[in-house]
């Protein structure tokens, strides 16, 4: 039998960014605002999905339960 194995080059991809964007990006003052409220937002998320789960598993707590989706999507 012939050995069938090629061999495989991996060719990195290219950078996301030019050094250029890169900078320009990184001197803005939304990248900070996205830095900060990135995991407040995911907080939030992970706050409401339980509150949902235990209104579903108890029947108790629709009023928080409402008002955290609402600031989930607010946020």
């Amino acid at each position: 039998m012939r050995d069938s194995h090629k061999s495989v080059v991996k060719v990195r991809p290219p950078y996301l960014y030019t050094p250029a964007e890169r900078q320009r990006r990184d001197s803005t003052r939304w990248t900070l605002v996205h830095g900060i409220l990135a995991p407040v937002q995911f907080i939030v998320f992970l706050t409401s999905l339980a509150l949902v789960f235990h209104y579903l598993a108890t029947g108790h707590g629709l009023y928080i339960t409402t008002i955290s989706i609402l600031v989930k999507t607010a946020t």
